[in-house]
């Protein structure tokens, strides 16, 4: 038996990226109403592989699936200010989604949120609470990575110590098992 293709890999970042958030007890529709409750404006919180992303794009695609203009504006590592283009979809779109928001300075963070007063909604991703009300605070456990694994494929492991190894980041853990897979 030849090495796995990486197209057959049930760990390729296409799969990982593919899989939907899910934490127990979540609900849509709690979400949505904590939102409205903190008039439009709230935060994604939790460390780094803990599905902030994932779940700020899901929210992305419900409005788009309801002919609702939404943008995306992703940071990049260390990305301090917003750049001219940023500005521009803060400024038009009604509803705004800021992934990595921890990575702005004060005054950054101030220019978004001054850009943004004017939209519906304004909802950021970022590591610690503090910036905006806290809508949702993602946490990961053995349990979920447990799930996603089975999941990819099919098969069910004692997941304690890869999640530990990754301290909860199951983007890592989960991209750790690509070279495993590989190898056979």
């Amino acid at each position: 038996m030849g090495a796995m293709r990486a197209w057959e890999n049930p760990f390729r970042s296409e799969r990982i990226d593919a899989l939907p958030y899910r934490a127990e007890g979540f609900h849509w529709k709690a979400l949505e109403s904590r939102l409205a409750a903190s008039a439009g404006r709230g935060a994604i919180i939790g460390p780094e592989g803990h599905g902030k992303t994932t779940l700020m794009r899901e929210w992305l695609e419900r409005y788009r699936a309801q002919d609702q203009e939404a943008v995306l504006i992703k940071l990049e590592f260390r990305q301090r200010r917003l750049t001219p283009s940023q500005r521009n979809l803060m400024r038009e779109s009604p509803r705004v989604f800021l992934d990595s928001a921890e990575q702005l300075s004060w005054w950054g963070w101030h220019e978004a949120r001054h850009l943004t007063r004017q939209t519906n909604v304004f909802v950021i991703t970022s590591h610690r609470a503090g910036l905006l009300p806290t809508l949702i605070h993602c946490r990961t456990s053995p349990e979920l990575l447990n799930e996603l694994i089975q999941e990819l494929n099919g098969k069910n492991q004692d997941c304690q110590t890869l999640w530990h190894q990754h301290r909860g980041n199951i983007r890592h853990a989960l991209r750790s098992l690509y070279d495993v897979a590989a190898a056979g």
